[in-house]
């Protein structure tokens, strides 16, 4: 979500009212995949919930993506808005890097 910022997540409703549109990312332990850096993973406290994020930026998913590979969210509602993080996703706004404290994160 282009309105959030390092570590911030602007969208989630206090009450979780829009989370089955754009629900947060929760952590699911596993492993990052091989091309990308696990200390660009981290997370935050979002209203109950632990919130996978990828370079500072809170990381969600589209409601309407049922499967892998679904893709209905990207540029919706319009382009830019809720973009699609890849290698090349530049660091979100004010990220200085993990606050992990390179203690590793198990994603």
């Amino acid at each position: 979500f282009t309105k959030d910022s390092a570590n911030t997540n602007r969208f989630t409703a206090p009450d979780l009212s829009n989370n089955g549109v754009w629900p947060v990312a929760e952590i699911t332990p596993g492993k990052v995949p091989s091309s990308f850096n696990a200390a660009d993973f981290d997370q935050i406290d979002v209203y109950g919930k632990k919130q996978l994020t990828y370079k500072g930026w809170p990381l969600y998913y589209f409601g309407q993506d049922m499967k892998r590979g679904d893709t209905k969210g990207v540029s919706f509602p319009k382009p830019g808005v809720w973009p699609v993080v890849n290698l090349s996703t530049p660091a979100a706004p004010g990220y200085s890097g993990s606050s992990n404290n390179g203690s590793g994160s198990g994603y």
